[in-house]
């Protein structure tokens, strides 16, 4: 199996001169997350949900108002991306793309043909399709966290924009009073969620609606004693990036994400190769 075998074809893609609210239009496109930026159709970067998330964060530390969104969809996209990404090829190995998502922590890359031509994109949960085909060796309580960041239901989307982008992260479960896990709110949402605002003229008031009205209120889990292909297998089949250990009460006690599973997955494959 090779990367062109893995890979997304027809990624979403925008020239650099597109403006933010298209970003937003696009990003979610099919589930990948990122949008390709295009320099006269040559790959120049990429911008991804997080990008977005700080975007929102830093305009709207102070205030959102009208006028600080507008201000910010009407940035272009070459302001805003990550510049020249690092990219994988449609004849490499895809443990050759997996060592270069892990050591440099990226999420995804941009697929090149031999000509230097974007053809795909392949991204964490593309990778994680290689468990199925390797042993169950290595349970999800070796890779989960542990020390889960939660948000209360009465906190507002705003709110959450902060949580996000200070703790580097891009899922947030949500609680009532009790501590009770009742729904979780991700990056993609919150970006799917101004997409609809933007195109009905008032994103300002989105960012201030509490998350019990924003949330998925289907809060997936797993269990610290499955293996890592078990978590990875639920998390394709159910088209989600992470998912929830709850201890007795229904209280977060950790959680599991395509980012650990791809580390899970690196750690095995370099195990068997030994």
């Amino acid at each position: 199996m090779l990367i062109k075998d893995l890979m997304i074809t027809d990624p979403p893609t925008l020239e650099r001169n597109a403006y933010v609210y298209e970003v937003f239009r696009k990003v979610n496109e099919r589930g990948i997350g990122r949008v390709i930026v295009l320099a006269d159709g040559n790959l120049t970067g990429i911008i991804s949900t997080r990008d977005l998330v700080n975007l929102i964060d830093l305009r709207c530390r102070s205030s959102c108002e009208k006028s600080d969104v507008y201000g910010l969809i009407y940035r272009t996209a070459e302001e805003i991306m990550s510049p020249q990404p690092q990219v994988a090829y449609e004849e490499m190995e895809p443990l050759d793309a997996l060592t270069i998502m892990v050591a440099r922590n990226f999420g995804a890359l941009p697929v090149l043909n031999s000509a230097g031509r974007l053809t795909g994109i392949v991204t964490e949960r593309e990778m994680l399709l290689l468990f199925q085909d390797i042993d169950e060796l290595l349970s999800v309580r070796r890779f989960m966290s542990k020390r889960v960041k939660t948000a209360y239901k009465d906190a507002t989307v705003r709110d959450a924009v902060s949580i996000m982008a200070r703790g580097g992260f891009r899922r947030l479960p949500v609680t009532d009073e009790t501590g009770k896990v009742i729904g979780i709110v991700t990056a993609s949402d919150i970006i799917r969620g101004m997409d609809k605002e933007i195109r009905k003229g008032n994103p300002e008031e989105y960012v201030r609606k509490p998350l019990h009205e924003v949330m998925n209120r289907n809060v997936l889990t797993v269990r610290p004693e499955d293996s890592v292909n078990q978590a990875a297998a639920k998390m394709i089949i159910e088209r989600v990036g992470s998912l929830l250990v709850l201890d007795e009460n229904g209280k977060a006690a950790g959680i599991i994400t395509e980012r650990d599973l791809v580390i899970a997955l690196y750690h095995q494959l370099h195990l068997t190769l030994r």
